[in-house]
């Protein structure tokens, strides 16, 4: 069982890099610079089974949701018609 109060921290990582994220994507910052910028690093204590192949995969999807585009599903992403 969940209980609100154990997922209210990690609501607010989310809201806060989604924040961060789309305030680069304002600046002009690419993915790569993102990724590099390495701002899940605050959270990094705070998440388990985390290696740099799902934060990379992570903070992408951050980016690409920022920038109005499709999620990946089943490895691909679908654009929209």
């Amino acid at each position: 069982m969940v209980h609100k109060k154990d997922l209210v921290p990690y609501r607010n990582m989310l809201k806060d890099l989604m924040a961060k994220t789309e305030a680069m994507i304002a600046q002009g910052k690419t993915l790569d610079f993102i990724l590099a910028a390495n701002i899940t690093k605050p959270y990094d204590a705070t998440t388990k089974g985390d290696d740099a192949a799902s934060t990379k995969r992570f903070v992408t999807e951050l980016y690409y949701e920022n920038k109005g585009l499709p999620p990946v599903v089943n490895g691909r992403r679908a654009m929209r018609p």
